[in-house]
């Protein structure tokens, strides 16, 4: 989750540096968005809200973890898991509605992995002997 490494990225410095070197949930957060797209060179293209650039939006359901809302950008860094996105669009297409994935069949995909526990069990138990 996008959200676990804005919060690693904030605490993990806390733990080795000094107070000045340490990362903000603002910069993190930063760093979450605009800042992958930024890394892959596609900052024009990608990495934030503008005409011109590919939509990509995600829309989350408010939960226990962003209340009461004090700084968002904070909150959304430190405490959010992924547990509330409930829809996201990719270049302005729905990949995931009320918490479905749209692009698959994932009844379907869960079931097919499911049915391969089994070899897996045979691989693992085979090779470690």
């Amino acid at each position: 989750s996008i959200f676990e490494q804005m919060k690693l990225a904030v605490l993990l410095p806390r733990a080795v540096w000094k107070p000045e070197h340490w990362i903000s949930p603002d910069e993190a957060f930063q760093m979450g968005c605009a800042g992958g797209a930024t890394a892959m060179l596609l900052g024009n293209e990608i990495g934030s809200i503008e005409a011109g650039k590919k939509a990509d939006l995600v829309v989350l359901k408010p939960s226990t973890g962003l209340l009461p809302t004090n700084n968002l950008i904070a909150q959304l860094a430190l405490s959010e898991s992924g547990e509330s996105v409930e829809t996201v669009f990719v270049d302005g297409e729905p990949i995931l509605l009320d918490k479905r994935i749209m692009k698959i069949d994932e009844d379907a995909l869960l079931e097919a992995l499911s049915s391969l526990g089994p070899r897996i069990s045979t691989v693992v138990n085979t090779s470690s002997h």
